[in-house]
């Protein structure tokens, strides 16, 4: 089985995110909470002065504490808001590693032989935070009909600056760009499919995966 593994990096830092989602807020429900809190509040100071648990007398004369207790009470809310919203807001998502992988598969035809396929793996770092040392594997797996699978796994990457089979660089992929990883492999025509699982890693611990499987034959072109 001949083989070829390779990489090519780019960079694209005006390029929109595909199948981004956008949040909309809902305006009612995030005002709703507070209003039914300052609701229930308000209740309860009214039923604390009818039952004259609470005069008019005594805030007069503790209004100063009364003052500082509602500052401290103030900056204890302003805390706890910072810290939520760091969880929620900068931490999720701002400072998280995210990317996205893609890939093609074209097959060609080799006389008497059988076919050629041509794997591009491409990922693009789609977050805020570089991602060092993006590694992938591809599991390759052959279908036959009558017969078991095949199996390959494809770890080892050809890099033009070290050669093949050697430890690879070390590599960083900034926020808005992008790398192409390509492999090819020849496939007897008892073959009827293929299937590629790739998973990137990088040295922070986070894994993209990718799943595609591929009919062992030319694709016809579409009539138009």
């Amino acid at each position: 089985m001949d083989n070829y593994c390779g990489s090519r990096c780019r960079s694209s830092a005006h390029d929109l995110v595909p199948g981004q989602e956008v949040n909309v807020a809902r305006p009612v429900r995030s005002l709703l909470n507070p209003l039914l809190a300052t609701l229930l509040i308000g209740l309860i100071c009214a039923y604390a002065i009818v039952h004259h648990y609470l005069k008019w007398s005594w805030l007069n004369q503790n209004k100063d504490e009364l003052a500082a207790l509602n500052s401290l009470i103030g900056v204890a809310a302003i805390l706890v808001g910072g810290v939520l919203a760091y969880y929620r807001f900068f931490r999720g998502r701002t400072f998280s590693t995210r990317a996205e992988l893609a890939m093609k598969v074209d097959v060609l035809e080799i006389p008497t032989k059988g076919f050629l396929h041509v794997l591009t793996l491409s990922i693009k770092n789609v977050g805020t935070v570089s991602i060092w040392t993006p590694q992938p594997v591809v599991r390759v797996t052959a279908h036959r009909e009558g017969t078991d699978d095949s199996v390959e796994l494809v770890d080892n990457w050809y890099d033009a600056t070290i050669g093949q089979g050697q430890s690879p660089r070390l590599s960083v992929l900034d926020s808005g760009e992008s790398n192409d990883f390509f492999m090819h492999r020849t496939f007897s025509k008892d073959v009827w499919a293929v299937t590629y699982l790739a998973t990137v890693g990088c040295s922070s611990g986070d894994s993209w995966t990718k799943l595609s499987t591929v009919e062992n034959r030319v694709a016809r072109a579409k009539e138009t």
